[in-house]
C-alpha cells in the first residue's frame, strides 16, 4: 500500500473483503490489514502464534499474556524464597525433618521462569531549532514541468505560516511529489520563486534520499558525519533511539535492509537542529 493513493487502497481493500478465496496479506499499514484479516499469524519474542481476528486483537492478547505471566514470575519468585527460607530456618530440626523435606520437593519441582526482556522501540525527538519569524515560506508563481509538455504544477501560490501543519493531498500523478521535491531544492522550477524565511533549517525525509547514503559507512558513521557538533556518545544514544545497540551500530550500510536505512536517514535527521 506504500505507493497506492486513497482511492485506490479503497478500491484494493473492497475487492480483497470480497475475495471468496483464502489470502496471506504482509503490510505496513495495520488499519488496511484490520479491515480484511480473520486470523493474525504473528512473530513475537522468537515465537510464532496464530490468533482469530485482528492485529489490535493479537497485541491485546500478547499484552494479557505478558501481564499474567510477569505477575506469576513474581509470585514464584516470592513463593520460593519463603520455601527457601523455611528450609535453612529449620533444616537442623529433627522433628520438622519432613515438612523439611516436603519443601525440598516443592523447590525442586517449581519452574523458574525468567523475566521479559524489553521489546526495543523507536525512542526518539527532533532536535528543534527556535522559529522567531512569522512566515516560513512563500511560492510564488511556481510552475514545473519534465519536459516540454503540459506543466505537472502551474501558477502555484501559496504561504506557510509559523505553526503550521501542512497536509498535501491529491491522486497520484497529480504532482504531490514533485511539488515537495520542488520545495526541498531537489528539482529546479522552470518559473516562479521558492522563498523560505532566513531563519529557517530545513529538514527533509524522502525515500530516494536513501540513495544519498554512503555503502561503506557504518550506521554510526554516516549519522556523525551529519553534522560538525555532534559528539560520538550524542549518535551512539541515537543508534540505539533507532534500534541500532550494540555492534549493529557498526553494521555497513551496504548490508541493511530499505526499513534500517530509513531508519538511518531518520537519525541523520535527528542530529540536525531544524525547524521545518
Amino acid at each position: 500500500t506504500n505507493y497506492l493513493d486513497i482511492t485506490s487502497i479503497r478500491w484494493i481493500t473492497g475487492f480483497l473483503v470480497g475475495w471468496p478465496c483464502e489470502l496471506l496479506l504482509i503490510t505496513h499499514d495495520r488499519g488496511f490489514m484490520d479491515r480484511i484479516v480473520t486470523h493474525t499469524i504473528g512473530i513475537h519474542r522468537r515465537k510464532i502464534r496464530k490468533f482469530t481476528g485482528t492485529t489490535e486483537r493479537y497485541y491485546e492478547q500478547i499484552a494479557q499474556d505478558e501481564e499474567v505471566y510477569e505477575k506469576t514470575r513474581v509470585n514464584d519468585e516470592k513463593r520460593q524464597k519463603e520455601i527457601e527460607l523455611f528450609i535453612n530456618r529449620f533444616r537442623a530440626k529433627a522433628r520438622l525433618a519432613n515438612l523439611v523435606q516436603s519443601r525440598v520437593k516443592t523447590l525442586t519441582k517449581m519452574e523458574k521462569k525468567e523475566k521479559l526482556e524489553a521489546i526495543k522501540a523507536l525512542d526518539f525527538s527532533f532536535r528543534a531549532r527556535p522559529f522567531p519569524g512569522k512566515h516560513v515560506m512563500r511560492v510564488q508563481n511556481l510552475t514545473f514541468s519534465y519536459d516540454a509538455g503540459k506543466p505537472l504544477v502551474r501558477d502555484l501560490d501559496f504561504t506557510v505560516s509559523a505553526g503550521e501543519r501542512v497536509c498535501v493531498v491529491g491522486k497520484n500523478g497529480k504532482g504531490k511529489t514533485t511539488m515537495l521535491k520542488l520545495l526541498a531544492g531537489r528539482l529546479t522550477q522552470q518559473s516562479g520563486e521558492i522563498m523560505y524565511n532566513p531563519n529557517v533549517t530545513l529538514g527533509v525525509f524522502e525515500q530516494s534520499y536513501l540513495n544519498d547514503l554512503v555503502d561503506t559507512r557504518t550506521v554510526e558513521e554516516e549519522i556523525l558525519y551529519s553534522h560538525q557538533d555532534v559528539e560520538r556518545q550524542g549518535v551512539r544514544n541515537i543508534c540505539g533511539a533507532m534500534m541500532f545497540s550494540g555492534d549493529d551500530a557498526l553494521k555497513k550500510i551496504r548490508v541493511l535492509s530499505g526499513g534500517e536505512k530509513s531508519r538511518v536517514m531518520l537519525g541523520k535527521l535527528l542530529v540536525t537542529p531544524v525547524n521545518l
